[in-house]
């Protein structure tokens, strides 16, 4: 993969805040939580300021989903 982690012991047991500026397929954040979740990470959750109308893909972490709209 493209992301790693590099001292596991900063994430090991934390619970992590993924910030991005727009969804398109998810991937990104998708890669980086994985990554963040086998390092240890106790918990990564997502927020972004907005999504692609095109993106169909909706981003589940730990088999919960959350949306919200601002406008």
């Amino acid at each position: 993969g493209v992301y790693k982690c590099t001292d596991s012991e900063l994430v090991r047991g934390k619970c992590i805040l993924l910030v991005d500026d727009i969804v398109t397929t998810g991937a990104t954040l998708s890669s980086a939580a994985a990554v963040l979740k086998a390092a240890g990470a106790a918990s990564v959750e997502a927020v972004t300021v907005a999504r692609s109308e095109k993106s169909a893909k909706k981003i589940q972490t730990d088999k919960k989903e959350h949306s919200f709209s601002l406008f």
